[in-house]
């Protein structure tokens, strides 16, 4: 008998991929298989575990379907166990959504043996997936490298999040002139404009809001936490009322700007047929935003009735406007630490 599963996750606490392995390893032995389309599999270490116990879930993969797997999901990976399991990800060849978000790898340039190694074996390994149109690269270490990575996709990505990535204005400029910039529905670069160990690598905000014209098919925008420059809104307003026709969401939470910057650009946003929901944070700073809650809230909703003022007399009571505290946009990754599931 065959179980089939849309999604089964494997972590190191969880015994759950011994079970998995005696069905699907011992098939002329027991009644039962399973057949899955998407697996996660989590570093989950307690203190005084060995770094190299979070290998034992990987042990699953021998036991899977290549020809069924569709997306292959790994969490918070040890420095170096994405590329000791890589090759075994290899014959997974019909993925098309890959998350190998806060995986700790970490690539240079230069052409060191060890650097070479290890940008060879990510390009080769996604270079097996000719399928893929889903990658999420968030929370690791890039710098000067993506340029590498999105030549080895053999497919034009339709979604892409480097939220939290090291990464310099030679990357993003990788990005735009690569095959996937144009085909790109959902990007997410939130959190790339910040403190770099290498200081003048550290990508400019403004250069960010001018590189977003290139993405002229993007649906879903997110550049929160990125020091958005009230100086470049003007720029910006262009940019998405000629640019980004498409666009239905953009986010721009945790940035602090003037409320008539915000006011510019919900104006901006109004003027795109497709825009559904604006997702943005109004307030001076912390200490304002801290005292939020001692007013029950009314500032924020005060704010969210303006600025959906601003869009019905522009015809526009169709979008969304979600007003993010300061404080939760920073710590919002505090929270996806906390509760990752």
């Amino acid at each position: 008998m065959t179980v089939k599963m849309d999604n089964l996750q494997f972590s190191t606490n969880r015994t759950f991929f011994m079970d998995y392995l005696i069905c699907n390893g011992l098939r002329s032995i027991t009644p039962l298989s399973i057949s899955v389309s998407n697996i996660c599999i989590k570093s989950d270490l307690m203190i005084g575990d060995d770094v190299m116990d979070c290998l034992a879930p990987f042990i699953v993969l021998r036991g899977l379907d290549p020809e069924n797997i569709e997306g292959i999901e790994l969490k918070q990976l040890e420095e170096g166990i994405f590329f000791l399991v890589a090759s075994d990800l290899q014959k997974f060849k019909n993925v098309r959504a890959l998350d190998l978000q806060d995986c700790n790898i970490y690539l240079q340039e230069g052409r060191t043996r060890s650097r070479t190694a290890l940008r060879n074996k990510i390009v080769e390994t996604l270079n097996c997936f000719s399928n893929l149109i889903r990658l999420d690269l968030s929370f690791n270490y890039l710098l000067g490298c993506l340029g590498e990575i999105l030549t080895a996709l053999k497919q034009p990505l339709e979604f892409l999040s480097l939220r939290g990535c090291d990464l310099n204005e030679n990357d993003l400029s990788c990005l735009t002139k690569s095959q996937h910039a144009i085909h790109l529905k959902e990007l997410n670069l939130s959190k790339v404009c910040q403190f770099s160990i290498y200081d003048n690598d550290r990508i400019s905000p403004m250069f960010l809001l001018k590189i977003t014209k290139h993405f002229s098919n993007v649906k879903i925008l997110s550049l929160a936490q990125n020091h958005l420059p009230d100086a470049s809104v003007s720029e910006f307003c262009h940019i998405l009322r000629h640019d980004l026709k498409y666009l239905k969401v953009l986010d721009i939470a945790g940035n602090i700007l003037t409320e008539e910057n915000l006011t510019d650009i919900t104006k901006a946003l109004a003027h795109i047929k497709s825009m559904q929901k604006f997702r943005l944070t109004c307030t001076n700073n912390l200490l304002e935003d801290a005292m939020g809650p001692l007013d029950g809230g009314n500032n924020q909703e005060d704010l969210k009735k303006k600025f959906c003022g601003v869009l019905s007399c522009l015809g526009r009571d169709d979008i969304i406007v979600d007003i993010v505290r300061l404080s939760y946009a920073i710590f919002v990754d505090l929270v996806d630490i906390m509760d990752p599931e």
